[in-house]
């Protein structure tokens, strides 16, 4: 229903738009242009307002096209309070694989980001229930109207009287022939009725409030009640009446019903002075003044049509007729390409179509030497927008559909704990320890199709009573894996993503990776953002080469400064500069250690933690750094003297530009790239001997990020 909701604010945005035009149309060339063209002219407004007749190319269907939400770079710092599996890595530079893993320095702070979580789906969940208040009022209004037209037929056949004076009856049957009308119209009166009118469907009936002595004053009257009966002005009023309750919200339709209401008097008017001599004018505008004495009160403008309706109307209908002229021709052609070029532009206005219309994503365009499927522009932009920022989650690992969504909030929550990390899109080490809970229940429930029991109930031993906080603080570690999108389809609001996991296994000589799961999630996409609505994942078992064996690069295959700037790349040395390996964050150097895993630089030991002293004397082969700067890595855990395993973050394209031999040392020169968009120029200062090598310091040359 919120689709209908979206094409009726088009409809109303076109409606508004087309009707400004018209009023202004009609007003500079209010002289030229008859009142009868000025009343049906405001059909094609009245029309755009319920019909969504749209080209493909029109201009308010724009507004409501989903633009990509922004990226949101996963988190690369893990830790052992929290984990989940599998995490988004890869160490393959090719063009399939995601963008960089390092948080951005000059993102905002998670108190800001907090804010924004908390006003933004409270704003998303209100549109997203609107239009039961619209469907309400909007069915409330037709059935009153209903009942105010109920009301007043009721009232008037119950003080009306059936003329039966034979000569009345045949001079009203005669005027009935001569207007061309063959349908039987009942004749009545009514002494309560303010003004003579003509109402009904089925049954026709005029009523008067009297049956004048003047022969001529009957005439006209009944002749002004027959032309709006003649011209079916019944059936335009009652549909402005349904327009003007859909579109209750919009002031603009309430002007405009005004403003065709005042058109249909004045252009009734007209279509009476084409029948009359010039010499019967004068007493038409005095019939319309007599009318105005009647002692009857009551009136109801939406359920009949009347001679009068106030005498402030009246004053402009009798200036209007004063100033009939008659028929002119070179104003029927002007009136003609008038109401083409007002259909014309109401038509490219457009409005939103709730037609399910089928989108296929693009297919993949080959793999890369490692084996991954490399993305197409499309592919990559879904992966970017839906895909990339959830790999780390474990959302893309478990089966849950809105009917069972048990998976999101098992093992504690693990999924949405690591979701609100990922959406809050603030470094790790900002995160406070206890979060309000209304907060954190707020940003999921936009993104994931749960309640506020279910995550209360999920994250019940996280949850602290006494602050009404939770305690989400945690990582996002994992293997080396990675979810490729392979296609799927767009149906209206419902984006269908396919996808394929793969996993990668380091060797002695070349890495890999090979399918492990196949999986197709689904979104639903809103104005300005998205929500997961199911996941099914299959596994397979594909253990065969994609394409041809190609090595990938390993340390067999490139040169020992090649090595040296891949590692660093990794481990986000690269990322800033640094004189001493002192310098250099505690966090990198030991993501140092797991790049060497990876790149097969180093034997990979089982179990989740490496012991420390294992992995600090692996890495001081490389940096001249003492034990206790490396124990204040996040990734240290005090009580097991161990370094948890997490995983890295996304890779970086690198390129060697050169090296050169300083005072025993050796300069390499080296250019980061990021979808092959220059990133930053540096160069780094090694110590090479005896096959082996160790960092001296980093110096960024030139910097092209933003």
């Amino acid at each position: 229903m919120n689709e209908i909701f979206k094409l009726a604010l088009s409809l109303s945005l076109s409606g508004s738009v087309l009707a400004a035009g018209v009023f202004v149309c009609c007003r500079l060339l209010c002289g030229r242009l008859s009142k009868r063209f000025q009343y049906y002219i405001w059909l094609i407004v009245v029309l755009r307002l319920i019909l969504p007749f749209s080209p493909e190319s029109a201009l308010v269907p724009r507004l409501w096209e989903p633009a990509p939400p922004a990226q949101v770079e996963p988190a690369a710092i893990t830790t052992p309070q929290a984990r989940s599996e599998p995490a988004l890595t890869t160490p393959s530079p090719a063009e399939a694989q995601p963008g960089p893993a390092e948080a951005s320095a000059e993102a905002a702070g998670p108190q800001t980001a907090r804010q924004g979580s908390s006003i933004i789906p409270a704003l998303q969940t209100l549109w997203r229930y609107l239009w039961i208040l619209w469907l309400a009022v909007a069915a409330g209004l037709i059935i009153r109207k209903i009942t105010l037209y109920q009301s007043f037929v009721k009232y008037l056949r119950a003080g009306r009287a059936e003329v039966d004076d034979i000569e009345t009856l045949d001079r009203f049957a005669a005027l009935s022939e001569q207007m061309g009308v063959r349908r039987t119209i009942d004749l009545y009166t009514n002494r309560l009725t303010a003004s003579p009118l003509i109402l009904g469907f089925r049954r026709v009936a005029v009523v008067l409030p009297e049956i004048p002595d003047n022969e001529q004053e009957f005439r006209l009257i009944c002749l002004h009640e027959l032309t709006h009966y003649k011209r079916r002005d019944i059936w335009y009023k009652w549909l402005l009446q349904v327009v003007l309750c859909l579109h209750w919200f919009n002031p603009v339709v309430h002007w405009v019903v005004r403003e065709v209401n005042r058109l249909c008097e004045l252009s009734c008017d007209e279509a009476v002075l084409r029948a009359l001599e010039a010499d019967e004018y004068r007493l038409y505008g005095d019939t319309l003044l007599k009318s105005l004495q009647t002692p009857g009160t009551y009136r109801e403008g939406l359920a009949a049509l009347t001679l009068h309706e106030s005498a402030r109307s009246l004053k402009e209908r009798l200036d209007s007729i004063m100033k009939f002229t008659g028929p002119n021709k070179a104003a029927a052609v002007l009136a003609v390409a008038l109401a083409l070029l007002l259909f014309t532009g109401g038509y490219a206005l457009g409005a939103y179509s709730v037609q399910p219309q089928e989108v296929t994503l693009a297919e993949n365009v080959g793999f890369s030497p490692e084996g991954l499927p490399i993305m197409s522009a499309k592919n990559r932009e879904v992966y970017e927008a839906y895909v990339q920022q959830v790999a780390v989650t474990g959302l893309l690992r478990v089966d849950f559909t809105p009917e069972d969504p048990s998976a999101l909030v098992a093992n504690g929550g693990d999924i949405m704990r690591n979701m609100y990390n990922v959406l809050l899109n603030a470094p790790l080490t900002d995160i406070p320890e206890a979060i309000p809970a209304s907060e954190v229940e707020q940003l999921l429930m936009a993104k994931l199709d749960v309640n506020h029991a279910a995550i209360r109930n999920a994250f019940a031993d996280y949850y602290d009573e006494a602050t009404d906080t939770y305690e989400l603080y945690g990582g996002l570690g994992g293997g080396p894996a990675i979810p490729v999108v392979t296609g799927g389809s767009r149906q209206g609001d419902l984006l269908t993503v396919n996808y394929t996991w793969y996993i990668g296994d380091p060797s002695e000589d070349i890495f890999r990776y090979a399918k492990d799961e196949e999986g197709t999630l689904v979104i639903r996409l809103t104005d300005d953002d998205f929500q997961y609505v199911s996941n099914k994942v299959t596994p397979i078992n594909d253990n065969d080469t994609p394409q041809e064996q190609v090595s990938y690069v390993t340390q067999q295959n490139r040169s020992i400064e090649e090595n040296i700037i891949l590692l660093a790349v990794q481990a986000n040395l690269s990322h800033y500069s640094w004189s001493t390996p002192e310098e250099i964050e505690p966090d990198n150097l030991f993501e140092y250690y797991e790049a060497m895993v990876i790149y097969g630089e180093t034997e990979k030991l089982a179990g989740e933690y490496v012991p420390a002293e294992t992995a600090i004397r692996i890495i001081q082969r490389h940096f001249d750094v003492d034990a206790g700067h490396l124990k204040q890595s996040g990734y240290y855990d005090r009580e097991r003297d161990a370094f948890y395993v997490g995983g890295l973050g996304n890779v970086l394209d690198f390129t060697v530009e050169g090296s050169a031999a300083e005072g025993g040392n050796t300069v390499i020169t080296y250019a980061i790239y990021f979808r092959d968009e220059l990133q930053s120029q540096c160069e780094m200062t090694v110590i090479i001997a005896d096959g082996g090598y160790k960092y001296l310091s980093n110096r960024i040359i030139t910097d092209e990020r933003t």
